[in-house]
């Protein structure tokens, strides 16, 4: 009896041992995933950075009105024109906030759309241009300040 139940003890042992390696060796497979996933966020956090440098100095430029907008309608950035003609406007303030409610009403009801290509907002007094961006956002190029 004791022979068979060495026996069985010794195939467990070798079960358990068989599976703790197996666990082992998918645990550091998911480590390396984890180190290459966390590069490519290091890396694309970058790009961002980069992108959001040349945003900001392409809107520093620009005489032209130009807002940027979120998804909720928010202002995430301004020209240099802009800011010019709205002074102490704040990134973080309504779109209403800076142009006339017929305007802001029209963005509005264009993003709400789903537009994939810029378009003109007719039908109002200022000339203006939405670009909708990806994320639900745009920016709002307007011709008449």
């Amino acid at each position: 009896m004791t022979n068979r139940s060495d026996d069985r003890a010794t195939r467990q042992a070798r079960e358990a041992e068989q599976l703790l390696a197996e666990m082992r060796a998918g645990v550091e497979a998911a480590a390396g995933q984890l180190d290459e996933v966390t590069s490519e966020l290091s890396s694309r956090r970058a790009q961002v950075d980069d992108l959001e440098t040349v945003a900001d100095l392409v809107l520093g430029l620009s005489d032209t009105v130009i807002v940027v907008v979120n998804e909720r309608r928010q202002i995430t950035g301004l020209s240099r024109g802009a800011k010019a003609q709205h002074p102490g406007l704040d990134i973080g303030k309504p779109l209403s906030s800076l142009v006339p409610a017929e305007l802001a009403d029209a963005v509005s009801a264009c993003l709400d759309e789903a537009p994939d290509h810029p378009s003109d907002l007719d039908g109002t007094q200022v000339g203006a241009r939405l670009h909708p961006l990806p994320g639900g956002g745009a920016v709002l190029v307007v011709a008449d300040g």
